[in-house]
């Protein structure tokens, strides 16, 4: 568990902040083992998409993630499974 620091909107102070950390090495072995199609999974649990909460009320404390990265996000695994679509497709007609 990541801790810092930040204003909590709801308790109105500065409190004791918590996030979930990324376990990376999980991440790595689904991603090879997915052919890469979890990468935009990793993508979002590694900028920390859930963010911050605070330890006192447990409320979120709004970051600077949010509606972009999920956009990116969707749009990375979009491209992914195209490209995955795509390749199966030539594989299959033999071209």
């Amino acid at each position: 568990m990541a801790q810092s620091t930040g204003f909590c909107g709801t308790c109105n102070k500065q409190s004791l902040l918590n996030r979930p950390d990324t376990s990376h090495v999980l991440h790595l072995l689904l991603s090879v083992f997915s052919a890469g199609l979890w990468l935009p999974i990793w993508f979002l649990s590694a900028v920390k998409v859930g963010g911050w909460r605070c330890q006192s009320c447990g409320s979120k404390v709004r970051g600077t993630a949010g509606k972009l990265v999920y956009g990116v996000a969707a749009a990375v695994g979009l491209f992914v499974v195209v490209c995955v679509g795509i390749g199966a497709v030539a594989i299959a007609t033999g071209h």
